[in-house]
C-alpha cells in the first residue's frame, strides 16, 4: 500500500480514537509544511544548522509518527514529539533563525497549537509550562544577547516571515477544516443513530401495545369463563377445585406477563410516572384488603400502622406506589411460615405542601443472607433458590420496584437477619393537597367462612340494559356469562358497525367497548354514538375495556370521551363494581352477602413513631447509670471471662468488683460483643427506629468496631463510627450524638457532627508502666525491678489506630499525677472550661482531693466529675490507672456538663443500664418471666422488686433471671468440686460470683449466705466452708425450682 494511502486510511478510520486522528494529520501537515520551509532555506541560502534540522525533522518525524500508529505507542510518541519541538527545534529555529526578528514567531503560535491538539492530561500541563518557559527565556536571552542570534538580510528576513505565516496558516487551515469534517460526520452519524433510537422506540411501542393486547385478550377468555364455572351452582366438587387450580395458574401467568412487560419497558425508558391527587386511606384500604385475607390463608398476623398525622391527600403516581407496596407485601407473605406481615406508614419529613413519607414492610420470614442483600434488586434473581424453588415468583418484582421508586426520585432499603425476617422500606417524596390529617382509619376484611371460591354477586338490577360491544365472540360470551346472576339484560355486538345499529334502536344504561377493533374501532364507534342525530345514547356511559392501561392510552381514553376503563382480563366483580358506579341508582338492588364475616382493623391504635436516629454505643462508654437512665440511652454489653466463665459487663460484672479480684492475683480477659449479637442489637432497635448510628470505640483496641461493621452489613441504615477513642470520650460523643437526634437533626448532619468532635475531644491515661510493658510482650525481671525502684509511670494515648506510649514519668504519686495533668493540658491547650472527667479504676479519697485541686489550678473547670469504669478499664490496663477527658474549647460549647449533676465535684458508680435482650444467649423462642405485678408472690426466695431496682430495669431484669437460673446446675457442680478439692482460692471467687449475681436478681438471703462463705474463703475459716457451704446449695437449689414455675 502507498504512503498516502496508508495515511488516508489511518484518518478515515472511525475506531481509531478523535486524538490518535487528528495528531497524525496534525503532524503529517507540519511535515509538509516543513518541507516547504526546507525549499525555501536552500532556495535563500539561510543557515546550515536550520537546514539540517528541517531535514531531520522533515525525515524522522513521518517516520516515528507511522511506527507509533502501527506499533500502537501513540501515546509515547506525541508525547516524545511535542517535547522534542519544545526543548530542541524552537530554540534552534529561534537563534539560527534570525531571533525576535525572524521567522520563528508563528512556529511558536504553532507549538502552542500542537501540544493542546496533541496531548493531553499532566502531559499537556507540563509542556504548556515548559514551552512557555522557553518562549521567555528565549525572548529574554536573546534581548540581552543580541550577538548570539543569526544575521538576516533584509530580503531573506521578509521572505522567511512571509513564508512562515502561509506554512502556519496553512496549518491552522488544514486543522480547522479537518475538525469540522469529524463534527459534520459525527452529527450525521448521531442524526442517523438517533432515527433508528426514535424508529425502534415507536416499534417497541406497538410491540408492547400488541403484545398487551394479544396476550391478555386469549387470557381473559379463560379466566372468565374459568370463573364463570366456579360461579356455576351445578358444577361438581371436584369440577370447581381443578377450575381454582386453573384460576390460580391463570392469575400467576398474567403476574408474569405484566412483569415482564413492565420491566421491558422500564429497559426501554418508556415507563411513565403519572402524578393524580389520591386518598391515602383509601389507597391503604385497598391494599389492605387485597393482602389481608392471603395472609388469614396463611395463618399468619397482618398488621397496620399508620400515623393518623399524615395528610389525607397527596399528588403522585398512585398506581406506582400501589403496584410498589402490593409487591413487596405479596413477598412477605410468601416468604414468611409463620408469625406476621406488617405495613407502617409514617412521614420522615414535612414542610409547607411537600411531604416525605415512608412505607415499611417487615414480617418474621425466612430473611435474607447478607451476601445476597446487594443482588437482591438484580432481575430473575431470586434469593436462596433451592430452598424457595416451591415458592412462585419470576425474579422480577423487587427489580421492577427499585427501578420505580428510582423512577420516582425515591429511595428503598432492606434491612435482613437471615432466618428472623427482613424490612422494606420505600421513602418517596409526595405533594400534600390536602393537608387535614387521615386520622383512624378502620378497615373492613370480608373473609368467606366457607372455602368455597364461588363469587356471591353484589347486586342486582333485573330493569338495567347493558351493551357490549368486541370482536372477540369468546371474550363477548365470556363478559355476558358473568353478569348473568345480576339479572341485568347483556346485548352484544361483535364490530363498531353492528354497535352504532343497536344504539339507535335501543337505549342502554351502559356500553363497555373494545379498544381494538378491525374496520371501526372503540374510538372512533365511541365518536359516533356521541354524534348521533337525535340519538338514545349520547349521553349514555361507555366504558372501554383495554389491555392497555399505561399513561399514553389512559390520556387517550380520557380526551376521547370514555366515562371510565377497564383492564383486561376482567373478572365479574370488577364488572359490578364498575355497574355499580355508573348504573341508575333506581335500577340496582344491593344483595346482603350472607356467607362473609367482617372483620375491622384500626390503623392507629398499635401505631408508634419511630424515632428518626438511634444512638447506641458498648457498655464501655463509662457514663453514669444515672445519665444513661435519664437519657434512655442503649448500650450493649462487654463480655468479662474469668476462669471458664462469661459474666456481662454492668449486668454480672462491675469496676469494683474486678478490682477487688486483679488485685488478689486472679486473671481477666474481655471480649466485645460478637457479630450475631451486634446483628441482634441493630435489628432489634430498627424495630423502632429508623436509622442507627453506632458509636464504637478505637478501631484499634478491639474487635468491637469490625465486629459492629460487618453485623451493620446486614442493614441499609446503620452507621458505623470509629471514634478513635475509648472510655467516657466515647461516652461524650455518645451524648453529643442524642442531644442532636432528639433535636430531629438529620442522620448525615449527626455523623458530620461527630466526626469533627471527635477530633475536640481530649483523652489520656497514665498506668503503671510494668503492667504496660507486661501487656504488650514479654519484660525481664531486671528490668522490673529497675522501673519499680524508680516508681515509672506510662501516659499513653490513643492513635495511629492503636495505644501508644506518650511520655514516662517518675516518682511517686504526688509527683507523677501533676506531671501528668500537666501533659495533658499544656500551656498553649485552650479547654473547654465546661466539664473535666476524670475516670478511674481505684482512687482513695485522698488521691481525688489531690487530682482536683491541682486539675482546678491549671484550668477552672466548671464541673470535675470523677467518673468510676467499667469492669474494662482495670483488665486492660491496671487497677492503678485513670484518665482525664476534656472537650477543647471550639467555634461552640457543646455544654455537656449540664447533663451530669450542677455539683462541682461528683463521683458516680457505673453500671451501665444495658438493653440486651440479644445477649447472654438468650434465644428468641425461650419464654420471658412473667410480670412482676403477677409473680411477686410466687417465687419465694427473691425480691422481684429490689432485683428490678438492682439492675436498672425490668427488661434487664428479666434477661439476669434467665442468665442466673440457666447458670444455677453449673455453678453448684463446680462450688462442690472445689469445696472436694480444697481449691479455696477459686471456691472464694465462685461464691463471690454467687453473691453479686443473687443480689442482682433480688435473691438477699442467699447473697448474705454467699457472702458469709466469701468471708470465710478469704479468712480461711474451712470448718464454716465445710458447715455451710451444703445449706447454701440447698437454698441455691430451693430457688432454682421456684423459678422454674415462670420460666
Amino acid at each position: 500500500m502507498r504512503l498516502d494511502e496508508y495515511i488516508k486510511k489511518i484518518i478515515s478510520d472511525s475506531s481509531r480514537s478523535l486524538k490518535e486522528r487528528i495528531f497524525v494529520v496534525l503532524t503529517m501537515t507540519a511535515v509538509v509544511v516543513c518541507a516547504l520551509a526546507l525549499i525555501g532555506d536552500i532556495l535563500y541560502g539561510d543557515s546550515l544548522i536550520e537546514i539540517i534540522i528541517l531535514i531531520v525533522t522533515t525525515v524522522g518525524v513521518p517516520f516515528i509518527t507511522l511506527l507509533g500508529v502501527r506499533r500502537g505507542y501513540i501515546n509515547p510518541v506525541t508525547k516524545l514529539i511535542s517535547f522534542t519541538l519544545i526543548i530542541v527545534i524552537l530554540p534552534i529555529v529561534f537563534y539560527y533563525g534570525g531571533g525576535a526578528e525572524g521567522a520563528v514567531i508563528p512556529w511558536m503560535i504553532f507549538a502552542y497549537l500542537y501540544i493542546g491538539l496533541v496531548l493531553s492530561g499532566r502531559s499537556r500541563v507540563a509542556a504548556l509550562i515548559l514551552l512557555t518557559i522557553v518562549v521567555t527565556g528565549s525572548f529574554v536571552f536573546g534581548y540581552y544577547h543580541p550577538e548570539l542570534a543569526a544575521v538576516h538580510t533584509r530580503e531573506v528576513r521578509y521572505m522567511d516571515t512571509a513564508l512562515a505565516v502561509i506554512e502556519v496558516g496553512y496549518v491552522c487551515f488544514v486543522m480547522t477544516w479537518f475538525q469540522n469534517l469529524l463534527n459534520e460526520r459525527e452529527n450525521r452519524t448521531a442524526s442517523e443513530e438517533m432515527k433508528k433510537v426514535e424508529d425502534l422506540s415507536r416499534s417497541q411501542n406497538r410491540f408492547f401495545s400488541n403484545m398487551s393486547h394479544e396476550i391478555r385478550t386469549p387470557i381473559n377468555s379463560i379466566l372468565g369463563m374459568n370463573e364463570v364455572i366456579l360461579n356455576d351452582p351445578s358444577a361438581s366438587e371436584t369440577i370447581k377445585k381443578d377450575a381454582g387450580n386453573i384460576q390460580g395458574a391463570g392469575r400467576m401467568l398474567l403476574a408474569l406477563i405484566n412483569d415482564i412487560l413492565d420491566f421491558s419497558k422500564i429497559e426501554a425508558g418508556k415507563m411513565d410516572i403519572v402524578p393524580v391527587n389520591y386518598n391515602l386511606g383509601e389507597l391503604v384500604s385497598d391494599i389492605v384488603n387485597m393482602i389481608w385475607h392471603r395472609a388469614e390463608e396463611k395463618g399468619l398476623k397482618f398488621n397496620v400502622e399508620i400515623d393518623p398525622a399524615l395528610p389525607s391527600e397527596l399528588y403522585g403516581d398512585e398506581m406506582r406506589i400501589r403496584q410498589i407496596l402490593i409487591n413487596l407485601l405479596n413477598n412477605a407473605v410468601k416468604y414468611t411460615k409463620e408469625g406476621s406481615v406488617t405495613l407502617h406508614v409514617e412521614k420522615e419529613t414535612q414542610e409547607e405542601d411537600q411531604i416525605v413519607i415512608m412505607f415499611s414492610v417487615s414480617d418474621t420470614g425466612m430473611g435474607i443472607k447478607q451476601e445476597v442483600i446487594p443482588y437482591l434488586f438484580d432481575a430473575f434473581k431470586r434469593v436462596d433458590e433451592g430452598r424457595n424453588a416451591r415458592i412462585e415468583g419470576t425474579g422480577l418484582g423487587l427489580s421492577i420496584v427499585k427501578q420505580l421508586v428510582d423512577l420516582m426520585g425515591g429511595r428503598i432499603a432492606v434491612d435482613s437477619i437471615y432466618t428472623q425476617g427482613s424490612t422494606f422500606t420505600v421513602t418517596l417524596r409526595q405533594r400534600v393537597t390536602r393537608s387535614d390529617a387521615i386520622g383512624s382509619i378502620d378497615i373492613g376484611n370480608y373473609g368467606r367462612t366457607s372455602a368455597s371460591k364461588e363469587h356471591s354477586v353484589s347486586f342486582t338490577a333485573k330493569d338495567a340494559r347493558v351493551l357490549i360491544v368486541d370482536d372477540s365472540v369468546m371474550n363477548l360470551t365470556v363478559e355476558k356469562r358473568l353478569l348473568e346472576r345480576t339479572g341485568i339484560s347483556v346485548d352484544t355486538a361483535k364490530s363498531g358497525e353492528e354497535a352504532l345499529a343497536m344504539t339507535r334502536a335501543e337505549r342502554y344504561d351502559v356500553i363497555f367497548m373494545d379498544h381494538l377493533m378491525p374496520e371501526m374501532d372503540g374510538i372512533e364507534c365511541l365518536q359516533h354514538i356521541r354524534t348521533q342525530v337525535a340519538g338514545l345514547n349520547n349521553r349514555v356511559p361507555i366504558i372501554v375495556l383495554t389491555a392497555n392501561a399505561e399513561s399514553e392510552n389512559k390520556q387517550l381514553y380520557a380526551q376521547s370521551g370514555f366515562d371510565d376503563y377497564l383492564l383486561k382480563p376482567v373478572t365479574g366483580a370488577q364488572l359490578e363494581e364498575m355497574l355499580l358506579a355508573h348504573l341508575p341508582a333506581s335500577k340496582v338492588e344491593r344483595t346482603d352477602n350472607k356467607d362473609v364475616a367482617m372483620v375491622r382493623m384500626n390503623t392507629s391504635r398499635d401505631y408508634s413513631r419511630k424515632i428518626p436516629v438511634l444512638v447506641t454505643c458498648a457498655s464501655t462508654c463509662d457514663l453514669p447509670l444515672r445519665v444513661i437512665k435519664k437519657y434512655q440511652l442503649e448500650t450493649i454489653p462487654y463480655k468479662v471471662m474469668s476462669q471458664g466463665r462469661t459474666f456481662y459487663d454492668g449486668i454480672e460484672a462491675s469496676g469494683d468488683e474486678l478490682v477487688r479480684y486483679i488485685n488478689e492475683g486472679i486473671d481477666f480477659e474481655c471480649d466485645p460483643p460478637s457479630v450475631e449479637e451486634f446483628r441482634t442489637f441493630f435489628g432489634n432497635r430498627l424495630k423502632y427506629a429508623h436509622n442507627i448510628i453506632y458509636i464504637s470505640g478505637g478501631a484499634g483496641i478491639s474487635d468491637e468496631y469490625s465486629r459492629a461493621v460487618e453485623a451493620a452489613k446486614s442493614y441499609d441504615n446503620v452507621e458505623v463510627i470509629d471514634t478513635q477513642a475509648c472510655s467516657i470520650a466515647v461516652g461524650f460523643l455518645m451524648l453529643i450524638a442524642n442531644r442532636m437526634s432528639s433535636r430531629g437533626e438529620n442522620f448525615e448532619k449527626i455523623v458530620e457532627e461527630i466526626e469533627k468532635a471527635k477530633k475536640r475531644i481530649r483523652c489520656a491515661f497514665v498506668l503503671d508502666c510494668i503492667f504496660f510493658l507486661q501487656k504488650i510482650g514479654t519484660i525481664k525481671e531486671g528490668v522490673a525491678a529497675f522501673l519499680r525502684a524508680l516508681n515509672a509511670r506510662l501516659v499513653i494515648r490513643y492513635k495511629n489506630d492503636r495505644f501508644g506510649p506518650d511520655k514516662v514519668i517518675l516518682g511517686g504519686f504526688d509527683r507523677y499525677y501533676r506531671k501528668f495533668i500537666d501533659h495533658m493540658i499544656p500551656a498553649f491547650t485552650r479547654p473547654d472550661r465546661d466539664i473535666a472527667v476524670v475516670v478511674y479504676a481505684q482512687l482513695s479519697e485522698v488521691q481525688k482531693e489531690k487530682i482536683l485541686s491541682y486539675l482546678k489550678k491549671e484550668c477552672d473547670f466548671r464541673r470535675i466529675v470523677f467518673q468510676r469504669t467499667s469492669a474494662i478499664l482495670p483488665i486492660h490496663m491496671g487497677t492503678d490507672a485513670f484518665a482525664i477527658v476534656f472537650v477543647e474549647a471550639g467555634d461552640h460549647s457543646y455544654d455537656l456538663g449540664r447533663l451530669f449533676d450542677e455539683e462541682p465535684y461528683i463521683e458516680e458508680d457505673v453500671r451501665p443500664e444495658v438493653i440486651s435482650d440479644e445477649t447472654a444467649d438468650v434465644s428468641a423462642q425461650e419464654k420471658e418471666l412473667q410480670s412482676p405485678d403477677n409473680t411477686v408472690d410466687d417465687i419465694r426466695g427473691i425480691d422481684m422488686q429490689l432485683g428490678i431496682k438492682n439492675s436498672g430495669s425490668e427488661e434487664i431484669y428479666k434477661t439476669a433471671v434467665r442468665v442466673f437460673y440457666d447458670s444455677i446446675d453449673s455453678d453448684a457442680e463446680t462450688i462442690k468440686g472445689l469445696l472436694e478439692t480444697e481449691n479455696w482460692n477459686d471456691y472464694t471467687v465462685r461464691v463471690h460470683a454467687l453473691k453479686s449475681t443473687s443480689l442482682l436478681i433480688g435473691a438477699k438471703e442467699l447473697s448474705d449466705e454467699a457472702r458469709e462463705l466469701e468471708m470465710a474463703g478469704k479468712n480461711e475459716d474451712i470448718d464454716y466452708i465445710r458447715k455451710n457451704t451444703p445449706k447454701v446449695l440447698a437454698h441455691l437449689m430451693s430457688i432454682k425450682e421456684s423459678l422454674k414455675k415462670v420460666l
